[in-house]
């Protein structure tokens, strides 16, 4: 039986998930460290502490609606091989991060959508709040809070050590961005 060949880079779909939720990641990540850092009653950039936790539910919601289709492709589409040159404790690194990267982003909107939900004020989404269970349930949001927090500064240290895989790839040589769809991949 043949195995199949790993292919260089990631499928377009892949490619184009992967910048989306990473912008509306990014998005997430600025807009709560801009409201964890606007005191009450005073204004970042003009916006204060709740306009910007808005913007960050709503972008978060966005976010959200992508995670079916991103786990979908990645259950469907083979990953490409490891990068060229790196040794087995980076390629081990790598997956490690990878599979982390795809828990958190199932279970921060999760947690997220819960909070609102059984929170009792709902799900606001740029302007409109997408009403929350008719009974309030305090302890399940309570709880789903907890796991948000901690788990969202996990992730933001994750998206970091990301980002820097990425800056490192790029220093040492490897068509980093090719394989996630910017450029062309070397002859």
């Amino acid at each position: 039986m043949a195995t199949a060949i790993k292919p260089l880079n990631y499928s377009k779909a892949a490619c184009a998930m992967h910048w989306a939720m990473g912008a509306g990641m990014v998005g997430c990540i600025g807009t709560v460290q801009a409201a964890m850092n606007t005191k009450p009653k005073e204004k970042t950039l003009g916006l204060s502490k709740m306009e910007w936790m808005k913007y960050h539910k709503s972008i978060a919601l966005l976010v959200a609606a992508l995670v079916p289709a991103r786990l979908g492709i990645r259950l469907m589409k083979q990953a490409p091989a490891h990068v060229p040159g790196t040794t087995k404790l980076e390629q081990l690194a790598a997956d490690a991060s990878h599979l982390a990267m795809y828990g958190f982003i199932a279970v921060m909107p999760a947690t997220g959508i819960t909070m609102g939900y059984f929170g009792g004020k709902g799900l606001p989404f740029f302007g409109y709040t997408i009403p929350g269970a008719a009974e309030k349930d305090g302890k399940l949001a309570g709880q789903a809070f907890k796991i948000h927090k901690q788990a969202g500064l996990f992730f933001e240290y994750l998206t970091a050590l990301h980002v820097g895989a990425a800056v490192t790839h790029l220093i040492r040589g490897h068509a980093i961005l090719a394989r996630i769809g910017i450029g062309a991949m070397p002859k």
